[in-house]
This record gives C-alpha cells, sequence and structure tokens, in this order.
C-alpha cells in the first residue's frame, strides 16, 4: 500500500448517502423538534406573532378606552410589560435564528403598540401625581370669596 493509497481511501465511518465534501453543520442551526414546522431545510421554531400583536393592541385599547381609571387601566400596564419582555425574546431568537423571521413584521408592531401604551401610561402617572401634589400644596380655599354690600 502506498501513501497515495491511503490518502484516497474511504473512512470507516463513510456512509454511501453522505457526501465527502459535505461539511457539518456549526454553530447553534435549530434542531429538529416535533412542534417547529419547516421551512426549506431548516427548522424553526414557531413565532408567537399573532399572540403579541393581540396583546400589544389589547394594552394600548384597554388604556385609552378606560382613561386610566378602571379595572381595564390597571390591567393595561401589566399587559404592556408582559408584551414587551415577550416579544423582544421572540426579536432575539429571529436573530439567532432559532424562531420562524416570518412573524418578525407582526412582532415588531405588538412591540410598537405596547410600547406605546406603556408610555402612555407613565405620562399619564406623572400627570397625576403632579396634580395631586399640586392640590395638596395649594391651602387656601380660592371659591370662597366674600362679597360685602
Amino acid at each position: 500500500m502506498s501513501p497515495n493509497d491511503k490518502e484516497n481511501s474511504i473512512p470507516d465511518d463513510f456512509h454511501e448517502d453522505q457526501s465527502p465534501w459535505q461539511e457539518e453543520p456549526q454553530g447553534n442551526s435549530p434542531q429538529p423538534i416535533s412542534n417547529y414546522h419547516q421551512e426549506g431545510e431548516f427548522y424553526y421554531k414557531e413565532h408567537r406573532g399573532p399572540i403579541i400583536l393581540t396583546m400589544g393592541i389589547v394594552s394600548l385599547a384597554s388604556l385609552l378606552t378606560c382613561c386610566f381609571f378602571g379595572p381595564c387601566a390597571i390591567i393595561s400596564p401589566f399587559l404592556s410589560i408582559l408584551t414587551l419582555v415577550l416579544g423582544f425574546g421572540d426579536l432575539r431568537q429571529i436573530n439567532e435564528g432559532v424562531m420562524d423571521p416570518d412573524g418578525r413584521p407582526l412582532i415588531t408592531t405588538g412591540i410598537i403598540f405596547a410600547g406605546v401604551s406603556a408610555g402612555i401610561f407613565v405620562i399619564g402617572l406623572i400627570l397625576v401625581i403632579i396634580f395631586i401634589a399640586m392640590g395638596s400644596l395649594h391651602h387656601h380655599d380660592t371659591f370662597n370669596i366674600k362679597f360685602n354690600f
């Protein structure tokens, strides 16, 4: 056996359905799992775009319809925070190549709605605190006007 024969020999772990030029996948490529759906040759985790979009819309609508008062206004900031956490988590997974990238527009829109809702809530809360503080500083009654006739 010559040295050239050793270089051209087929490895023991080679299977006929493998190509000798095919490289092993590298990095953190998605692994097939039963609840994933297939797109091309990769398996992606299903995105939660419709859920995140719905949560963002509900958080903004509940805040605006209840005008900072009532049970909806109490639910809105918690729903906004939950939507932001889930949305940014899904965007991170999409950027890593684990989650289906088709959900990016829905997720981004849901994050925008939740961010607007959280922003309006924070601004409204600051204004309420300012008005309460201004009212407590104002001790005298301005509407108690006495006319001497």
